[in-house]
Parts: structure tokens; sequence; C-alpha cells
């Protein structure tokens, strides 16, 4: 892994991947290890937008900085949803406002859905939440779990409705679909 030309098409993907891998590996603990093939995926898409930028002398020291790079950002995203979801702590006076202002919209009500299903420890929703984000036919979903399309659509329709209410009931979760005020 030397000097690289833009373009593409000399990388050893499957080398890049394994030593993204190794590094994520040394780096999380035993509840982290159900996230190193995002982050391989999340560190490769990096890799691949810098490679694009330019030349790259030392490959291996490239993969290496995005590597650490990848894995703060994971380590902050992670405690911002933990400040976000804790059940002990009272959300407002832990998240500052600029907590609220980060991301696309679509991928924030993503996160907080997700999120919140998780919090609830409603399995049959956080499942169906996944399959809707991730853009699956409500009938090949049905056929996965072994229920009629109707049965699916209306469980799906009362974890909107209640996903709805509790974001809508929590001043802290409400906060994150208000247009953000430059300052």
């Amino acid at each position: 892994m030397s000097s690289w030309p833009p373009g593409g098409a000399e990388i050893d993907w499957g080398n890049v991947q394994r030593s993204l891998r190794r590094q994520f590996i040394r780096r999380a603990g035993t509840g982290d290890r159900e996230y190193i093939d995002d982050l391989v995926q999340e560190g490769s898409i990096r890799l691949l937008r810098a490679v694009r930028r330019g030349p790259v002398d030392r490959m291996d020291g490239l993969v290496a900085t995005i590597a650490h790079r990848t894995w703060v950002d994971f380590i902050r995203r992670r405690a911002r949803c933990r400040k976000l979801f804790s059940t002990g702590a009272k959300t407002e006076a832990t998240v500052g406002p600029e907590a609220f202002a980060w991301g696309d919209p679509a991928e924030r009500l993503r996160f907080v859905v997700l999120e919140l299903f998780e919090r609830e420890g409603s399995t049959s929703c956080l499942e169906l939440a996944r399959a809707h984000f991730a853009g699956k036919d409500w009938k090949m979903v049905a056929t996965a779990l072994d229920r009629s399309h109707d049965a699916v659509r209306k469980a799906w329709s009362r974890c909107v409705e209640a996903a709805r209410r509790i974001i809508k009931e929590d001043p802290a979760l409400s906060r994150l679909f208000e247009p953000v005020e430059n300052a």
C-alpha cells in the first residue's frame, strides 16, 4: 500500500477493510463489537472520499488516520445518544441547544425513532422501524415475520402513533424537530 494515483482502481479494498477491522477490534470493548462492520464500512467510504481528492503517498498511514477519526466520531455519537436517551437524567439539563442542530432532519428522525423504540423496549416496533427505514416492502416484511400484510401495516401504524405521542410529550425530544435559529 504505497503511493496511489486518483481513480480508485488500484486500492486493495480487502486489505484496507481487514486493516480497518483490526484497528476497530483493538479499540472496541465487548459491547462495541456489534458495530465493527458499520465502522469498517464508514471508514471505507471516508477512505474513498479521501483518495478521490488527490494522490496518497502512504496508504497505510491514511487508513490508520481514518480508522482513528472514525472511531472518535463513533464514540462522540454514542455519547450524544446516551445523553439524549438516558433514563435517569433530565435530558434538557444535560444536553444544550447545540445538540439539537445536528444532521439532516430525515436522519435525525430515523435516529430518534430507532433509539426511542430501543429505549422503550419495543422490539416489534424497533424491527418494523428498521424495515421501514431500510425501504423494505411491507408484504416482504409480513412474509418474513409470518404475519399478514394487514397485521404488519396496522402494527406499524400503532408504532408510529406511539412514537409521535412520546416525542410530542417529551419537551427535549420535541425540540429536536423545531427549526434551529442561527445565533
